[in-house]
């Protein structure tokens, strides 16, 4: 019997990040660089044409678990590119000169890395919560360890 042609051709595919590892990733990185007063969370939703959506949102677990969305993206099958609004969510455009409601691709992993670590929005929670609740934060942790 003759041998069954392979019409699959070479599946070997180069290895790559997906946007919801490097958010996650980089959540796990957000809580121990603050000693967990601001951790993050990344929740995935799929939306009905078949587009990943991924939020990224800041709690800060000394304010009741205080929940501040700090960016959405979201992004095809094929992974990249990842699309993200011209708009934080305190209505300031991300991109100046580009419009808010417009969208910005981040063609690849490293982009999405930066967009991730970049928020000024998140300095601002941080400093915040440091300021207000920061002796009481750092003080149990100083007993306790």
């Amino acid at each position: 019997m003759a041998a069954q042609p392979d019409l699959w051709g070479d599946l070997e595919v180069a290895p790559i990040r997906t946007p919801v590892a490097i958010l996650k990733e980089q959540a796990a990185v957000l809580g121990q660089k603050t000693r967990n007063v601001v951790e993050a969370r990344v929740e995935t939703s799929l939306t009905y044409n078949s587009h990943f959506v991924h939020s990224f949102s800041l709690v800060v677990p000394a304010l009741d678990n205080y929940e501040y969305q700090l960016f959405k993206v979201q992004h095809a099958i094929d992974l990249y590119p990842v699309e993200t609004p011209n708009q934080s969510l305190n209505n300031e455009p991300r991109v100046y000169g580009l419009a808010p409601n417009k969208a910005i691709f981040l063609r690849d992993q490293e982009a999405l890395r930066e967009l991730a670590c970049s928020s000024d929005e998140l300095i601002c929670i941080y400093r915040a919560t440091l300021s207000r609740f920061g002796k009481v934060i750092l003080g149990a942790e100083t007993r306790s360890g």
